[in-house]
């Protein structure tokens, strides 16, 4: 069995295990900043919580779906942001439902990047908790990782664009590979 082959069936299992693990946190995290009661609301302008201000939490019930999109083909650059989007469409079973949204992936930063930047967007908006003043540092220092990042948001019946956004900060050049975008969407 190839090394990459390896690796990769050991990242599956660390993630599924620490998902697996982290199912009923998961579900227990969420926003104060607007959209449904105690919910944030993934719409443009629409009122956030101040960052830095508490934990948040997002009240996930009843497992409807899970969407997975994942890929082995790198995503190499210098400057500015790659994307890794998905589409989801929620259903007027309820009037709000939530998504919890993971990104992962295998990631390296040039020593001279001061690090790799990720957020999760829906429908064009950050998902919290993001702060502007004090970013999400993926991954930074001039090795290999796996590297994770998790979301929770509610969102009313529709079409949404979920969006892993990474960004190179500072000078040098970025890698993320073996990424997944994961999708739970709940009551």
């Amino acid at each position: 069995m190839s090394s990459r082959r390896i690796k990769r069936l050991v990242a599956a299992g660390l993630v599924a295990g620490g998902l697996a693990a982290g199912a009923p946190a998961l579900a227990s995290m969420s926003s104060s900043s607007g959209g449904a009661p105690g919910q944030q609301a993934p719409v443009a302008g629409a009122g956030r919580a101040t960052p830095g201000t508490g934990v948040t939490t997002c009240q996930g019930r009843a497992l409807h779906r899970t969407i997975v999109k994942g890929s082995d083909a790198a995503l190499s650059w210098s400057g500015g942001s790659q994307l890794v989007t998905q589409q989801i469409t929620t259903t007027a079973a309820q009037a709000y439902e939530t998504l919890v949204v993971t990104f992962s992936g295998e990631a390296y930063a040039q020593a001279t990047l001061a690090w790799i930047q990720a957020d999760i967007e829906v429908d064009g908006v950050l998902v919290d908790p993001s702060d502007t003043g004090s970013p999400n540092a993926f991954k930074s220092g001039d090795s290999y990782a796996n590297a994770s990042l998790t979301r929770c948001v509610r969102v009313p019946v529709g079409v949404h664009q979920v969006r892993a956004r990474l960004t190179t900060v500072g000078t040098g050049s970025a890698w993320v590979d073996d990424y997944t975008l994961r999708i739970d969407q709940l009551d």
